[in-house]
């Protein structure tokens, strides 16, 4: 196992480069502080990915989500589609 595959399952955040993806449960959304100024507030969302819960954050994804009407409980599928400065082109597709 590769040293960034190892990081990535033990972390209990979800850490894409563009063209990656993961498919989870989605579990649920949060207002959460943001890491980049910890007066405002972002979404964290929660996913089953293999029976274990792990993390992401970002008002874009979570748009998508909205977007492709995911409710708790249904399986998807993201793709992180590309970066453009700090904003980031997500691709959600629901499984079931």
């Amino acid at each position: 196992m590769e040293l960034n595959d190892i990081l990535n399952d033990l972390s209990i955040y979800i850490k894409l480069q563009d063209g990656e993806s993961f498919e989870g449960v989605f579990k649920e959304a949060r207002k959460v502080p943001s890491g980049f100024d910890p007066d405002k507030e972002t979404v964290e969302l929660v996913f089953d990915i293999e029976g274990r819960e792990k993390s992401i954050t970002g008002l874009r994804l979570a748009s998508e989500l909205r977007n492709q009407k995911v409710k708790e409980g249904d399986i998807v599928k993201i793709t992180r589609v590309s970066t453009k400065g700090t904003k980031i082109e997500w691709q959600v597709k629901k499984l079931i």
